[in-house]
């Protein structure tokens, strides 16, 4: 029954009130309240039934984790009179849709596109189900409502949006905008790329003699980083990465960052290999180069989940230093939860030194940082405060012990974690240290 329907209602209700003081009017009373209710019954017979609908889900087959993914519904009724609608999409619970109802107003035979945003906390694999419509017949006094079986698979893989907007950001040179610094100074590098005029700013270190004897004014040598070296992103995927920094766990955050340094590293002309493990190695991916090779990266990806166990780095490494014999950049993604693991860590890591050359990647966790600064109002808040601070000093104390062993560290707030890490790997290459 419609707003329409209830107001006709009071028609024969009047009347009916009327009638305690002229009997005549209860006979209108029931007239009308027979027309009224022939006109919802012939309504609701009139009204769209599933065949009279026709319903289109637009949706990619790949959603990204923690990005806004936009899911259309195209909904066209067939037959001649206006309606309005109200949608609404059964997909996933685990997807709650953004807004959950949809509104509109469709015109016979045009399609109507009604559009929401699933935003995924957890990779997976998901179905869709039905698409429910309740619209009102053409007299518009009684609502119908009609489900349509609409199925379909999407899958959430770890965020792309970071992959697309490096695509487009290179292309056009504005990769600053992402906060990536530009790495390929001249002179740094140890591939040798070409001989060039002088330019006031070069530094005369780099000035090619015989080419400036042989051309009668200053030449230069130009290198650049070395291709073809090989990187492995090496994944914990143990219970401190089950942690949640915003929406997301850590585990997501590191592997939206490691599938942004994947696309990077191998559109560069490198080699990217695959490792995660808990209490044992879960799935691995020999270093292979190409774009292609992307693709089998973010498969691999998409299926690692955290587990409820502690991590066993050495297990680990000891299987990367047997699989990896040519040095390697080793991108370890992994937490400290105080400083006996990052002691630990630090010991297992050395152990990779000085073949290759490990940087340990962890993440800053903002609430951590806003109860350590926040002001003691009370008991409650001074303990928080004194937890989160102890908290804090154990992290200090992991990294300072991978430093005192000789290895890279580099600890970023979750914002700034994929620039942050692609920085660094310009740099390395840049400087000959892979």
């Amino acid at each position: 029954m419609t707003p329409r329907a209830l107001a006709l209602a009071l028609v024969p209700v009047a009347f009916l009130l009327a009638g305690t003081a002229d009997p005549a009017l209860v006979w209108a009373a029931l007239a009308t309240g027979l027309l009224w209710a022939g006109a919802c019954l012939l309504d609701r017979l009139r009204a769209r039934g599933p065949d009279g609908w026709r319903v289109r889900r637009l949706v990619e087959p790949i959603l990204s984790l923690g990005a806004a993914n936009p899911v259309t519904l195209e909904i066209t009724p067939l037959g001649r009179y206006p309606t309005s609608v109200l949608v609404r999409d059964e997909g996933p619970p685990e997807l709650p849709p953004d807004p959950p109802l949809l509104r509109g107003r469709a015109r016979g035979g045009v399609p109507l596109r009604l559009t929401y945003v699933l935003r995924p906390t957890r990779r997976g694999r998901y179905d869709f189900a039905r698409v429910v419509l309740r619209a009102p017949g053409p007299l518009g006094l009684w609502n119908r409502q009609v489900a349509l079986p609409r199925p379909a698979e999407v899958r959430v893989y770890p965020d792309l949006g970071a992959v697309r907007q490096w695509q487009g950001l290179t292309r056009r040179g504005q990769l600053a905008q992402v906060g990536i610094r530009n790495a390929r100074r001249l002179g740094q590098g140890t591939e040798f790329a070409m001989v060039r005029e002088h330019f006031p700013d070069d530094d005369f270190r780099l000035i090619n003699w015989r080419a400036t004897g042989r051309m009668g004014r200053l030449m230069v040598s130009e290198h650049r980083p070395e291709t073809a070296q090989t990187c492995w992103l090496v994944l914990d995927c143990g219970r401190h990465m089950q942690g949640g920094i915003g929406a997301l766990q850590k585990l997501d955050h590191a592997l939206n960052t490691a599938l942004l340094f994947a696309y990077v590293a191998l559109t560069g002309g490198d080699r990217v290999g695959v490792l995660a493990f808990a209490d044992t190695v879960r799935a691995q991916l020999p270093a292979a180069g190409g774009r292609a090779h992307f693709a089998r990266i973010l498969e691999l990806l998409y299926g690692i989940a955290p587990q409820p166990v502690e991590a066993d780095h050495a297990t680990a490494l000891a299987r990367l230093r047997r699989m990896q014999g040519r040095r390697a950049l080793v991108l370890m993604f992994t937490d400290l939860p105080d400083g006996a693991a990052g002691a630990r860590l630090a010991d297992h890591a050395a152990l990779l030194r000085p073949r290759h050359l490990p940087l340990v990647v962890t993440q800053q966790d903002p609430a951590l940082a806003a109860a350590a600064g926040a002001a003691p109002t009370g008991p409650e808040v001074l303990y928080e405060r004194a937890a989160a601070l102890a908290v804090l000093a154990d992290r200090a104390g992991g990294l300072e012990a991978l430093r005192r062993r000789g290895v890279l560290s580099l600890d970023s707030e979750v914002a700034a974690l994929a620039p942050t890490v692609i920085n660094r790997y310009l740099e390395l290459k840049a400087r000959g240290q892979l």
